[in-house]
């Protein structure tokens, strides 16, 4: 058991919104894993975003690739 604690966040703003209350907690997270083709913006995209959010400019970040875009991509 690695004692983990795990979010999972719907969107974007959520996601954002999960580590800013995280940094004011001092909780701040690991990890974050993300998907390079989200729904509202792309790992990348997201990186970019959260960037502008916060003052901390370093974080432990995988953005995975092996996504599919459509149903029979998979």
């Amino acid at each position: 058991h690695w004692h983990m604690h795990v979010d999972l966040c719907a969107n974007t703003d959520v996601a954002i919104n999960c580590i800013l209350h995280a940094a004011t907690i001092d909780q701040t997270y690991d990890l974050l894993l993300l998907d390079w083709n989200m729904i509202e913006a792309g790992g990348y995209a997201f990186v970019q975003q959260l960037l502008q959010h916060t003052q901390q400019t370093a974080y432990s970040i995988m953005i995975m690739l092996a996504t599919a875009s459509e149903r029979n991509e998979a």
